[in-house]
């Protein structure tokens, strides 16, 4: 017990656990106005905290890492490639808002509904602490941040529509009584079209005209194929621990994964040969982009070394750090030359491709020295 002249104690609860402050105010009341504030002050400095734990936990449902470098670059570049020429880059930036609420809308309730799955295979879970009503606020507020956002840079209902449809398709994915992540090859083309494809009609239809030329729907087409590929990846990756928790995916089925890559990555390469030609001249600095990377690939022997083993993974996947890299950068340098406000966009790009840059440029340095080794 505290002596007479002991301080008094005050226990102030925060995030790391109870703190205790001990003082000695001055007699009388201005010391017992001493020690309200300093719990008031205290109480504030809690909640504060609490409410930044709470939105990292957020922002960690978001699994911002597994798209932020690969679907948003090439969602941008399809919006660079196929939108008006009028574009503003405040309006890009809101379609590239409206894209990471999709995107983490799509990541987020999937990990929601993984929870019992991923305890039966191992798996840390970002849902599993959360309560009930935290997922719910997460849920509601990426997808009306989704279709809030897409108003902002858009009069037309099109693309509201485009991307309404592709918030229910990704809930369909993860949730019964649909559950297409279990239903074959199905599970597939509905992750590709909900986070591939419709973002880029839902992009193209700013101007609600634009969806009457051929262009965006081969630009689609495109991103369905990439985004097949990168989900038949995944699913080859995850297919032991999709077994231990009976989670029945297409490669858990024992469906012909690696086919699927194969095929898939065929139609990438024609399809984007088709866009390069459909969308002349814009693809111009598109087209100059592969052509670097074309030379890149050949003087690193990537185009003739281990093909198929780099297709069943992400760390050299083909065409990759073009992709997400050199074909997003190329169409903000073309856009700038009409409008040098998107030459800001440049860091952002190099950001989100940071590891392919740094692949590249690891590559490059390999395939000097041993051209230098052979002199």
């Amino acid at each position: 017990m505290p002596g007479a002249d002991a301080a008094p104690r005050t226990e102030c609860s925060l995030i790391g656990g109870p703190v205790a402050i001990w003082y000695k105010p001055s007699r009388g009341t201005a010391g017992s106005r001493s020690v309200a504030s300093m719990r008031n002050r205290m109480a504030t400095l809690s909640w504060n905290l609490m409410r930044c734990d709470e939105l990292t936990t957020w922002l960690r449902l978001t699994r911002w890492r597994d798209w932020l470098m690969s679907k948003l670059p090439f969602v941008a570049a399809a919006a660079l490639l196929l939108g008006p020429v009028d574009l503003t880059l405040g309006s890009f930036v809101g379609m590239l808002c409206t894209v990471a609420c999709c995107a983490a809308f799509g990541y987020g309730i999937n990990e929601i509904a993984d929870r019992r799955c991923d305890l039966l295979a191992g798996k840390p879970n970002r849902a599993a602490t959360m309560s009930a009503s935290r997922r719910l606020i997460f849920v509601v507020g990426t997808g009306v941040g989704t279709l809030a956002s897409c108003r902002l840079y858009s009069d037309d209902w099109g693309a509201v529509v485009v991307w309404a449809v592709a918030l229910c398709l990704a809930a369909a994915y993860s949730f019964p009584p649909f559950r297409l992540k279990e239903r074959g090859a199905i599970g597939l083309w509905s992750a590709a079209l909900a986070q591939w494809s419709l973002p880029v009609i839902a992009v193209a239809a700013v101007r609600g005209n634009d969806l009457r030329h051929v262009e965006p729907w081969f630009v689609a087409a495109l991103g369905a194929a990439i985004g097949i590929r990168w989900m038949a990846v995944h699913q080859h990756l995850d297919l032991a621990a999709d077994r231990r928790a009976g989670v029945a995916t297409f490669a858990a089925r024992g469906g012909s994964v690696g086919r699927m890559i194969r095929c898939a990555f065929a139609c990438e390469v024609v399809l984007f040969a088709v866009v390069l030609v459909l969308c002349w001249p814009r693809s111009i600095f598109a087209a100059a982009a592969l052509a670097v990377w074309i030379l890149y690939a050949a003087g690193a022997t990537l185009l003739h070394k281990h093909l198929l083993a780099r297709l069943q993974g992400f760390a050299q996947a083909p065409l990759a750090e073009y992709y997400f890299l050199l074909l997003p950068l190329s169409l903000v340098a073309g856009r700038s030359l009409a409008s040098p406000a998107f030459l800001a966009l440049l860091p952002l790009f190099v950001a989100t491709g940071w590891g392919y840059l740094l692949m590249i440029a690891g590559e490059t340095s390999d395939s000097i020295k041993r051209w230098v080794s052979r002199q």
